[in-house]
Protein backbone atom coordinates (compact mmCIF):
# COMPACT_ATOMS: atom_id res chain seq x y z
CA UNK A 1 0.00 0.00 0.00
CA UNK A 2 1.39 3.36 -0.90
CA UNK A 3 2.05 5.71 2.29
CA UNK A 4 0.53 9.03 0.78
CA UNK A 5 2.69 11.24 3.11
CA UNK A 6 5.76 9.75 1.27
CA UNK A 7 3.95 9.26 -1.98
CA UNK A 8 3.07 13.39 -1.75
CA UNK A 9 6.47 14.46 0.07
CA UNK A 10 8.40 12.54 -3.29
CA UNK A 11 5.91 14.57 -5.69
CA UNK A 12 6.68 18.02 -4.00
CA UNK A 13 10.39 17.28 -3.58
CA UNK A 14 11.23 15.89 -7.54
CA UNK A 15 9.16 18.96 -8.57
CA UNK A 16 11.36 21.65 -6.70
CA UNK A 17 14.79 19.97 -6.94
CA UNK A 18 13.54 19.30 -11.19
CA UNK A 19 12.47 22.96 -11.43
CA UNK A 20 9.00 21.09 -12.89
CA UNK A 21 6.44 23.35 -12.52
CA UNK A 22 2.88 21.88 -11.05
CA UNK A 23 -0.75 22.52 -12.25
CA UNK A 24 -2.11 21.81 -8.95
CA UNK A 25 -1.40 20.26 -5.53
CA UNK A 26 0.36 16.93 -7.46
CA UNK A 27 -1.70 14.54 -4.83
CA UNK A 28 -4.52 14.45 -2.88
CA UNK A 29 -4.48 17.02 -0.57
CA UNK A 30 -3.71 16.30 3.19
CA UNK A 31 -6.21 15.60 5.53
CA UNK A 32 -5.19 18.22 7.99
CA UNK A 33 -2.30 20.57 9.20
CA UNK A 34 -1.06 17.38 11.16
CA UNK A 35 -0.92 15.83 7.60
CA UNK A 36 0.36 18.46 6.24
CA UNK A 37 3.17 19.00 8.61
CA UNK A 38 4.05 15.46 8.47
CA UNK A 39 4.47 15.42 4.60
CA UNK A 40 6.83 18.71 5.52
CA UNK A 41 8.85 16.56 7.89
CA UNK A 42 9.47 13.85 5.12
CA UNK A 43 10.73 16.29 2.78
CA UNK A 44 12.95 17.80 5.20
CA UNK A 45 14.41 14.64 6.14
CA UNK A 46 14.79 13.89 2.26
CA UNK A 47 16.31 17.62 1.19
CA UNK A 48 19.66 18.00 0.84
CA UNK A 49 20.62 20.82 3.22
CA UNK A 50 20.73 21.89 6.88
CA UNK A 51 17.54 23.83 8.51
CA UNK A 52 18.49 26.85 9.85
CA UNK A 53 15.74 28.34 10.28
CA UNK A 54 11.99 28.91 9.66
CA UNK A 55 9.47 31.11 8.02
CA UNK A 56 5.94 31.77 9.79
CA UNK A 57 3.35 33.29 8.18
CA UNK A 58 -0.76 33.71 8.70
CA UNK A 59 -3.50 31.25 8.04
CA UNK A 60 -6.02 33.77 6.81
CA UNK A 61 -8.77 35.08 8.84
CA UNK A 62 -11.80 33.28 7.30
CA UNK A 63 -9.93 29.59 7.49
CA UNK A 64 -8.72 30.00 11.34
CA UNK A 65 -11.46 28.66 12.84
CA UNK A 66 -11.52 25.82 10.00
CA UNK A 67 -7.88 25.00 11.04
CA UNK A 68 -7.75 26.03 14.43
CA UNK A 69 -4.77 27.70 13.91
CA UNK A 70 -3.69 31.59 12.95
CA UNK A 71 -0.03 30.98 12.07
CA UNK A 72 1.58 27.95 10.05
CA UNK A 73 5.47 27.27 9.44
CA UNK A 74 8.07 25.94 7.20
CA UNK A 75 11.98 25.53 6.86
CA UNK A 76 14.63 27.84 5.70
CA UNK A 77 17.49 25.91 4.61
CA UNK A 78 21.08 27.23 5.14
CA UNK A 79 21.54 27.24 1.18
CA UNK A 80 18.72 29.43 0.66
CA UNK A 81 20.09 32.16 2.65
CA UNK A 82 21.95 35.29 1.68
CA UNK A 83 23.08 38.52 3.21
CA UNK A 84 22.37 42.25 2.03
CA UNK A 85 23.60 45.41 3.91
CA UNK A 86 21.71 48.34 3.48
CA UNK A 87 21.47 49.69 -0.13
CA UNK A 88 22.87 46.68 -1.51
CA UNK A 89 21.37 44.55 -4.53
CA UNK A 90 21.10 41.02 -4.23
CA UNK A 91 20.14 37.91 -6.47
CA UNK A 92 17.40 35.45 -4.94
CA UNK A 93 15.99 32.31 -7.12
CA UNK A 94 12.56 31.23 -7.75
CA UNK A 95 10.63 28.28 -9.39
CA UNK A 96 10.54 28.98 -12.89
CA UNK A 97 6.41 28.76 -13.93
CA UNK A 98 5.24 29.09 -10.54
CA UNK A 99 4.45 31.10 -7.38
CA UNK A 100 6.78 33.86 -6.62
CA UNK A 101 6.53 36.83 -3.95
CA UNK A 102 8.64 38.92 -2.24
CA UNK A 103 7.56 39.77 1.40
CA UNK A 104 9.50 42.03 4.11
CA UNK A 105 9.59 40.75 7.09
CA UNK A 106 11.82 41.08 10.78
CA UNK A 107 14.10 38.04 11.24
CA UNK A 108 14.31 37.03 14.73
CA UNK A 109 17.59 35.03 16.01
CA UNK A 110 16.92 32.82 18.65
CA UNK A 111 19.23 31.79 21.47
CA UNK A 112 19.69 28.61 23.38
CA UNK A 113 16.18 28.01 24.64
CA UNK A 114 16.23 25.07 26.33
CA UNK A 115 16.27 26.33 29.39
CA UNK A 116 13.20 27.41 29.07
CA UNK A 117 10.28 26.36 31.25
CA UNK A 118 8.26 23.32 30.42
CA UNK A 119 5.25 25.18 29.28
CA UNK A 120 4.42 27.46 26.32
CA UNK A 121 6.31 30.52 25.95
CA UNK A 122 4.92 34.13 26.19
CA UNK A 123 5.84 37.33 25.99
CA UNK A 124 7.15 37.98 29.28
CA UNK A 125 10.05 35.38 27.73
CA UNK A 126 10.96 36.89 25.01
CA UNK A 127 13.74 38.47 26.33
CA UNK A 128 15.20 35.23 27.59
CA UNK A 129 15.25 34.10 23.83
CA UNK A 130 16.03 36.72 21.50
CA UNK A 131 19.05 37.05 20.71
CA UNK A 132 18.99 39.67 18.21
CA UNK A 133 16.57 40.76 14.96
CA UNK A 134 17.40 41.97 11.76
CA UNK A 135 15.36 43.36 8.44
CA UNK A 136 15.12 40.82 6.05
CA UNK A 137 12.95 39.61 3.36
CA UNK A 138 11.47 35.69 2.82
CA UNK A 139 11.11 34.72 -0.86
CA UNK A 140 7.91 32.82 -0.88
CA UNK A 141 8.43 30.43 -4.40
CA UNK A 142 7.00 26.90 -4.85
CA UNK A 143 6.76 25.30 -8.23
CA UNK A 144 3.24 25.18 -7.58
CA UNK A 145 1.82 28.29 -9.20
CA UNK A 146 -1.74 28.10 -7.05
CA UNK A 147 0.13 26.99 -3.74
CA UNK A 148 -1.35 29.72 -1.77
CA UNK A 149 -4.60 29.65 -3.52
CA UNK A 150 -4.67 25.56 -2.62
CA UNK A 151 -4.91 26.67 1.13
CA UNK A 152 -2.91 26.29 4.45
CA UNK A 153 -3.03 22.23 3.68
CA UNK A 154 -0.86 22.47 0.34
CA UNK A 155 1.51 25.60 1.79
CA UNK A 156 2.19 23.72 4.66
CA UNK A 157 3.25 20.29 2.85
CA UNK A 158 5.46 22.22 0.30
CA UNK A 159 8.06 23.66 2.91
CA UNK A 160 5.75 26.57 3.80
CA UNK A 161 5.96 27.97 0.45
CA UNK A 162 9.48 29.25 1.19
CA UNK A 163 12.58 29.43 -1.40
CA UNK A 164 14.75 31.76 0.57
CA UNK A 165 15.51 34.38 3.17
CA UNK A 166 17.80 37.63 2.65
CA UNK A 167 19.57 39.23 6.39
CA UNK A 168 19.78 42.59 6.25
CA UNK A 169 20.92 45.16 8.80
CA UNK A 170 20.79 44.49 12.30
CA UNK A 171 18.13 46.00 14.34
CA UNK A 172 19.73 48.22 17.28
CA UNK A 173 18.30 47.64 21.03
CA UNK A 174 15.89 45.22 19.46
CA UNK A 175 13.77 44.44 22.59
CA UNK A 176 13.27 48.30 23.09
CA UNK A 177 12.28 49.24 19.35
CA UNK A 178 8.33 49.75 18.84
CA UNK A 179 7.95 48.35 15.11
CA UNK A 180 4.98 49.95 14.34
CA UNK A 181 6.99 53.11 14.47
CA UNK A 182 8.49 51.76 10.87
CA UNK A 183 6.66 51.55 7.48
CA UNK A 184 8.00 48.62 5.33
CA UNK A 185 6.99 48.94 1.73
CA UNK A 186 7.68 46.92 -0.86
CA UNK A 187 8.37 48.42 -4.28
CA UNK A 188 8.17 46.35 -8.12
CA UNK A 189 10.38 47.81 -10.54
CA UNK A 190 9.83 51.15 -9.22
CA UNK A 191 6.58 50.83 -8.03
CA UNK A 192 5.08 50.60 -4.64
CA UNK A 193 3.19 47.27 -4.48
CA UNK A 194 2.38 47.45 -0.20
CA UNK A 195 3.09 50.24 2.78
CA UNK A 196 2.47 48.99 6.38
CA UNK A 197 3.95 48.89 9.92
CA UNK A 198 4.37 45.95 11.38
CA UNK A 199 1.85 44.81 14.32
CA UNK A 200 2.65 45.00 17.91
CA UNK A 201 2.27 43.23 20.76
CA UNK A 202 1.47 39.10 19.53
CA UNK A 203 0.34 40.62 16.48
CA UNK A 204 3.58 41.60 15.73
CA UNK A 205 7.27 39.94 15.13
CA UNK A 206 7.57 38.43 18.81
CA UNK A 207 3.85 37.10 18.27
CA UNK A 208 5.29 34.64 15.74
CA UNK A 209 8.57 33.88 17.44
CA UNK A 210 5.97 32.82 20.29
CA UNK A 211 4.19 30.98 17.93
CA UNK A 212 7.27 29.05 16.44
CA UNK A 213 8.97 28.06 19.34
CA UNK A 214 5.29 26.31 20.82
CA UNK A 215 5.18 24.63 17.13
CA UNK A 216 8.41 23.60 17.18
CA UNK A 217 8.09 22.06 21.10
CA UNK A 218 5.05 20.70 20.51
CA UNK A 219 6.34 18.39 17.71
CA UNK A 220 9.83 17.13 19.58
CA UNK A 221 11.57 19.49 16.49
CA UNK A 222 15.45 21.04 18.40
CA UNK A 223 15.80 24.42 17.95
CA UNK A 224 19.46 25.36 17.89
CA UNK A 225 20.82 28.06 19.61
CA UNK A 226 21.48 30.89 16.77
CA UNK A 227 18.11 29.05 14.99
CA UNK A 228 16.34 31.92 12.73
CA UNK A 229 12.51 32.83 12.92
CA UNK A 230 11.50 34.98 9.47
CA UNK A 231 8.41 36.52 11.63
CA UNK A 232 6.02 36.97 8.74
CA UNK A 233 4.99 39.57 5.57
CA UNK A 234 4.22 42.94 6.99
CA UNK A 235 2.42 45.15 4.27
CA UNK A 236 1.44 41.57 2.55
CA UNK A 237 2.30 38.70 0.27
CA UNK A 238 2.78 40.64 -3.08
CA UNK A 239 2.83 38.18 -5.93
CA UNK A 240 5.17 38.54 -8.55
CA UNK A 241 7.16 37.13 -11.68
CA UNK A 242 10.77 36.34 -12.20
CA UNK A 243 12.87 39.25 -13.91
CA UNK A 244 11.46 41.67 -11.51
CA UNK A 245 13.48 43.89 -9.52
CA UNK A 246 12.13 44.48 -6.11
CA UNK A 247 12.84 46.72 -3.09
CA UNK A 248 12.14 46.31 0.42
CA UNK A 249 12.69 49.39 2.23
CA UNK A 250 11.62 49.28 6.40
CA UNK A 251 11.53 53.55 6.73
CA UNK A 252 15.30 54.19 8.55
CA UNK A 253 16.12 50.79 9.30
CA UNK A 254 17.57 49.99 6.04
CA UNK A 255 16.39 48.68 2.71
CA UNK A 256 17.24 46.13 0.17
CA UNK A 257 17.09 45.46 -3.24
CA UNK A 258 16.69 41.98 -4.88
CA UNK A 259 16.56 40.57 -8.72
CA UNK A 260 14.40 37.91 -8.90
CA UNK A 261 16.09 35.16 -11.01
CA UNK A 262 15.47 31.84 -12.06
CA UNK A 263 16.50 28.51 -9.92
CA UNK A 264 18.46 26.40 -12.50
CA UNK A 265 18.98 22.88 -12.04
Amino acid sequence: MIDPIKATSAALVKARQTLTPLAGFPTELPADLDMAYAVQAQSIADWPDEVVGWKVGGVPPHLQDEYKAERMAGPIFKQMVKNCADGETVDMGSYPGGFVAVEGEYIVFLKDVANLPDRDVTLDDMAKVVDRIHIGVEIASSPMKLVNALGPLSIVSDFGNNAGMIVGPKVETPMSVDFSDYVVSVDFDGKQIGSKPAGVGEAGPFGAVIFLINHLRARGIDIPDGTAVSTGAISGVHDTEIGVQAKVDFGGLGAMNINLVPFTV
